[in-house]
């Protein structure tokens, strides 16, 4: 065996070679040891570091609970979020019925609306034709809102305000409102109507001033040619009055006359009523008395009845042709 041998032959390495691999391999393993040794001399222990995981592992714990308990409260969440979606589909059909219901009222207004004004139309047409079939005809008898009553009054002209008329002692008016009930109903008259037509009037321009003033001097003539027909049936019923008491005082004289007379036979018989039959006489006599004393009394209401009858009658007479200057313009 040569030299080379040692180190290397064709059977692998020599002797030297296989021993200097052996150092170099404890070498190293020396040195790891001694690298090892001191960084376990070094470093943490054991139980520290069991110590720092079960800390770690606490605390990755608690994470579970918090995030477990986020997961309820997600669910919580998403629980209230449906109940809110849904609250929200409610609303949006309650709002949807709510204007369909709004609409269906609407259309119920409007239909309200159209059957009332065909109501009102159809009551506006019977009261014309009422008014029209009005005219023309004769009333036997019209009371008056201050209770005379007119004969045979034979109306001129209707309108929704008033009534134009004509009597035997000449010719007037009156609101349908002072009308007799029957009157009233079968005109179906309307104090809105009225009301209504008067405003019309005032809007449309229809009142001029002359107009107005035309109005109001008939209206005079009217009220003084009532208050002139009413003087004359007062006159006329103080007369008839007078008239009666005049033949009333002799045949209550004769009744005086005869019953002195029955007192005087009754004097002359054993049981006499004369104390009955003096009362019967005084009350006769007082009787006479006061129809003598009232036929003074009338002739003194008749004599101040005519003086306001021609006081009247040149009131109305006044009256009657300023209504005719009036219509000529030559009143401003």
């Amino acid at each position: 065996m040569g030299s080379t041998d040692l180190f290397s032959s064709s059977y692998g390495p020599g002797v030297v070679g296989t021993f200097m691999a052996l150092i170099v391999l404890l070498g190293f393993g020396g040195l790891y040891m001694l690298v090892g040794d001191q960084y376990l001399k070094e470093g943490p222990s054991i139980e520290a570091v069991i110590e720092e995981n079960g800390k770690e592992i606490n605390h990755l714990r608690k994470n579970i609970a918090s995030a477990t308990g986020k997961l309820g409260e997600f669910d919580e969440i998403k629980k209230a979020s449906f109940e809110f979606q849904r609250s929200e589909v409610t609303a949006r059909e309650l709002e949807s019925r709510r204007d369909n219901l709004a609409a269906e009222q609407d259309a119920a207004r409007e239909k309200l609306a159209a059957v009332v004004a065909e109501f009102d139309g159809y009551k506006e047409e019977y009261r014309d034709s009422a008014r029209k079939s009005l005219e023309g005809t004769v009333i036997a008898d019209l009371e008056l809102p201050d209770g005379q009553v007119l004969h045979d009054v034979k109306v001129s002209k209707v309108d929704p305000i008033r009534m134009s008329y004509q009597h035997t002692n000449g010719f007037g008016k009156i609101n349908l409102a002072d009308l007799p009930q029957d009157i009233r109903d079968y005109l179906q008259y309307s104090a809105e109507e009225e009301d209504d037509r008067r405003l019309a009037e005032i809007q449309k321009g229809n009142q001029t001033e002359l107009q107005v003033k035309v109005a109001q001097q008939e209206d005079l003539v009217i009220r003084l040619q009532n208050e002139l027909t009413q003087l004359r049936a007062a006159v006329q019923s103080k007369r008839d009055m007078l008239k009666r008491s005049k033949t009333a005082i002799p045949q209550q004289q004769q009744r005086v006359e005869a019953m002195r007379i029955e007192i005087d036979k009754e004097r002359r018989k054993s049981v006499s009523h004369v104390p009955e039959m003096r009362g019967k006489l005084r009350r006769l006599e007082s009787d006479l008395r006061d129809m003598n004393k009232a036929v003074p009394q009338i002739g003194r209401d008749i004599s101040t009845l005519t003086q306001e009858i021609s006081q009247k009658e040149e009131q109305l007479l006044e009256a009657r042709q300023k209504l005719a200057e009036i219509h000529s313009g030559k009143v401003e």
